[in-house]
């Protein structure tokens, strides 16, 4: 809140309430689903790099409705050929590497 009163109160500045919430629900998920925290609130204007990933890839949910052999061949290409053809998935391909791993450590520490 403290934040909120210091960069927009009596500014005339607008407030996207939506990226807000945005960065709000992803640091209550990762934080509870990953035990960790990437401080999507902290980003600037609330523009979190991640949500604007996702935003991007809503545009493609009817086409992979249809065509769901689409995901399985963009899994087969190399990352850097998915990011030239759809640079905003960036962001989500590098938190699934960075989630795929945190989850691999605390399933082996578990097993151990």
């Amino acid at each position: 809140m403290q934040r909120l009163r210091d960069e927009y109160k009596d500014t005339g500045r607008v407030l996207c309430l939506n990226d807000v919430f945005a960065c709000f629900a992803g640091d209550v998920v990762t934080s509870y689903a990953f035990e960790k925290t990437y401080d999507f609130l902290g980003m600037p204007e609330f523009q979190s790099p991640f949500n604007k990933s996702i935003e991007g890839l809503k545009d493609l949910a009817h086409v992979i409705k249809h065509f769901p052999w689409v995901v399985k061949m963009a899994e087969c290409l190399p990352e850097k050929a998915v990011v030239w053809m759809k640079p905003d998935v960036e962001p989500v391909l590098q938190f699934q590497a960075v989630g795929f791993v945190h989850s691999q450590s605390h399933t082996s520490a578990k097993i151990h």
